[in-house]
């Protein structure tokens, strides 16, 4: 008897332990995406803004300030490249890294290899990768492409009736067809000969700002904007629009997505953290609740090996529902110094000369009073504008700020056509918010209490030497619906008086964008019309150009050509934003190429 019951009980522990162990196989071999726990860390950074995995099982992750890191088992190294925000592998292993100020890097076989302006690339801005089925690296350049064919860049100038914004995303279908999504403006689909350009009319929502572009292996392109998610099924004309929420504005902005393994599509959402849209389920769903992760606005995701869903918090870290991968400890890093090629001037690149130069001419040629062209983005000169910017004329925007007895703001004004300290010869100028604003409300003044800075993002301040951070502000925080569309944005008349063609350049910094809970978000357009004296006739009148200003926080010039004599208003709409604000207005008289 005594054998017998020492039997059963070992027979019982048996049992018991079996049991675990067929059960921690069936939970090893569930769906990943359904696993309840997320865990954080922040050890390659808080904001993070790209992730991938390699074909060797290596994790890498971009944070915005703090370089590119790569985890491979427990070796984790970093390397000195900040503000980068497209990392892809292509199908050989190699890993691509864009970067908005350094151009284009390729891991291969252990070497970092930088492309720049200065071996080939238009610009030194790189937003997006792709690979077509031959394995050629493409590059999303600023306004333009480029490819690497036979170890040289080609690039692919774009026809002038598609918007002459930057591109945000590039992708190819399984037909080889390239698909080409703007900042603002729309998609577009090449075939090889022709293009073909979607918007509105074509059944595009979200404003047509384009964050992210999806092919998935069934052939439905997906697209991700600042407000919802388009879908163009295969053979289809039109596209069908979905939002996550009907009304509330900022729940519907979507960044980047991936397909995982069963064909959901995986969104990462700046409010509402990740969103899925499973294979036979036609509604959005929140996957996670955001108390679950270490910030709610999700920058990037994407999958791994397992199944498993990464995502890039923008100032959380990374978050995974991965249950066995084990986060290094930030210090065991190893900082890598990247060998980087030399930079050009941003004026000097053969590019930026041949854009200036057919813009100009046609400008020259129009017949039309008014008449603007924007001629792209300046991510390399950043706070050193004395000998770049601002030779005709430059306004410092509330550069002196007082707060007693009353709240009064000036701008420091200067360059060859200066009248006064407060006006110029040429030129007119007047800032001021929307009228949608409180009577009793108008532009504000912002200077942060640490006047003279070493940082080199801020603009250099031409009477007391260093720099110093000064801004005009739409004041929109202090509305009741602050995230929402409705303003009061920013709004400047700008008159010039003199025959030519002038370059108008705007700056802007996200100096607080890592601090707070709102200051992230910030994401505009602007828009350069004819002059109105009221904000309804501003609407009505046709756009002579237009850009989009975003993850500014590396500081960048958006830069317009601009035909005088003759009078405009700028609208900076602050979208969804926290509130619009920037910090100088920099115009140059343009040569004759």
């Amino acid at each position: 008897m005594a054998i017998e019951r020492r039997f059963m009980k070992n027979y019982r522990i048996f049992v018991y332990f079996l049991t675990l162990f067929i059960f921690s196989i069936i939970s090893t071999n569930s769906s990943a995406n359904t696993s309840p726990t997320w865990r954080s860390s922040s050890f390659a950074g808080k904001f993070i803004t790209a992730i991938t995995w390699d074909k060797d099982n290596r994790f890498w992750i971009a944070a915005e300030e703090a370089g590119v890191t790569v985890v491979d088992k427990r070796t984790v190294k970093t390397f000195d490249i900040p503000y980068c925000y497209a990392i892809k592998c292509d199908n050989s292993g190699r890993v691509w890294i864009g970067s908005l100020r350094q151009g284009l890097f390729c891991y291969d076989y252990g070497e970092m290899k930088n492309y720049n302006t200065s071996n080939g690339l238009p610009t030194n801005s790189i937003y997006a990768i792709a690979f077509d089925k031959y394995n050629t690296p493409y590059c999303a350049t600023g306004p333009g492409l480029a490819k690497l064919s036979e170890g040289k860049w080609e690039i692919i100038y774009l026809p002038d009736d598609l918007p002459k914004s930057e591109i945000s995303c590039i992708n190819f279908d399984r037909e080889g067809n390239l698909w080409v999504g703007f900042f603002l403006g729309g998609v577009a689909k090449f075939d090889g000969i022709d293009w073909k350009l979607y918007t509105y009319k074509d059944g595009l929502g979200g404003y047509e700002r384009i964050n992210d572009l999806l092919v998935a292996r069934d052939g439905t392109v997906w697209v991700t904007t600042c407000y919802g998610i388009n879908i163009l099924k295969p053979y289809a004309s039109r596209w069908d629009y979905a939002l996550m929420f009907q009304t509330y504005y900022p729940a519907n902005y979507f960044l980047n997505m991936t397909e995982d393994d069963s064909g959901n599509i995986l969104f990462a959402n700046r409010h509402e953290a990740i969103i899925k849209r499973g294979i036979n389920d036609s509604n959005l769903n929140r996957i996670v609740s955001q108390e679950q992760l270490p910030d709610s606005f999700v920058y990037c995701i994407t999958t791994d090996q397992d199944g498993y869903i990464w995502a890039g918090t923008y100032g959380g870290g990374i978050t995974t529902n991965n249950p066995s991968f084990k986060f290094p400890r930030s210090i065991s890093k190893t900082l890598i110094t990247v060998k980087e090629l030399p930079l050009e001037k941003f004026s000097e690149t053969p590019y930026q000369k041949e854009l200036i130069s057919k813009s100009y001419k046609l400008l020259k040629s129009s017949t039309e009073r008014e008449g603007a062209y924007y001629i792209g983005e300046d991510w390399i000169t950043r706070g050193d504008w004395i000998g770049n910017y601002g030779e005709y004329a430059w306004i410092l925007c509330a550069y002196y700020h007082y707060y007693k007895p009353i709240e009064v703001v000036f701008d420091l004004v200067g360059g060859s056509d200066r009248l006064d300290i407060f006006s110029f010869k040429h030129i007119f100028y007047l800032p001021y918010i929307g009228e949608n604003a409180d009577p009793n409300d108008g532009i504000r003044g912002w200077l942060p209490f640490q006047q003279f800075i070493d940082n080199p993002k801020v603009l250099q301040d031409p009477l007391g030497g260093g720099r110093r951070h000064t801004e005009w502000d739409d004041h929109a925080e202090s509305y009741e619906r602050f995230l929402m569309r409705e303003g009061p944005h920013i709004y400047l008349d700008l008159g010039i008086s003199e025959e030519g063609i002038f370059i108008v350049s705007f700056y802007f910094m996200n100096k607080d964008g890592h601090e707070g809970e709102w200051n992230k978000f910030r994401d505009y357009t602007i828009s350069v019309k004819r002059m109105s004296d009221l904000e309804s006739e501003f609407e009505e009148n046709p756009i002579l150009a237009n850009c989009r200003v975003h993850d500014f926080r590396a500081g960048v010039y958006k830069r317009f050509m601009l035909k005088g004599p003759a009078k405009y208003t700028i609208k900076f709409d602050k979208e969804e934003s926290y509130n619009t604000c920037f910090s100088g207005v920099f115009i140059d008289k343009v040569k004759e190429p």
